[in-house]
């Protein structure tokens, strides 16, 4: 609220304006201001903003474009690298079961069910108290 006589000082322009192009519809009030800045009621209005203003928004729409250019190419590289992931763990699944299958192989192998019959299928004797498994 403003104190005193220190209100700004505004003139009144004559409500009708007389043009020839003008018609009844066009018409505005217009309110001078002591600084000579213009302001406009009615159909007409625009918002006056000084350089710094201007610059500032200029700015700030330049930030935001950057930030969701940022944003979407943030997102494509995770989805690049989600991609990528994927498949080492893919490929991390189908050796742990190669892994798995040689060592059944390799137990199968070792086994004293196996060199019993291999014994037996070339008519060998096998005693199996005189085998130590050394591992």
């Amino acid at each position: 609220m403003l104190q005193g006589n220190v209100a700004p000082k505004y003139k009144q322009v004559p409500k009708y304006r007389h043009n020839k192009q003008a018609s009844h519809t066009n018409l505005n009030l217009k309110l001078i201001r002591s600084n000579k800045r213009r302001h406009l009621k009615g159909e007409h209005a625009r918002l006056l903003l000084n350089n710094l203003e201007k610059y500032a928004l200029v700015i700030g729409v330049i930030v935001a474009l950057g930030l969701m250019v940022v944003l979407v190419s943030t997102k494509l590289t995770n989805d690049v690298y989600q991609y990528q992931i994927v498949n080492v763990d893919a490929k991390v699944s189908k050796f742990h079961n190669l892994n798995n299958n040689s060592r059944q192989l390799v137990s199968d192998l070792q086994s004293n069910d196996r060199l019993q019959k291999i014994a037996h299928h070339n008519r060998l004797s096998f005693s199996s108290h005189d085998v130590r498994n050394v591992k």
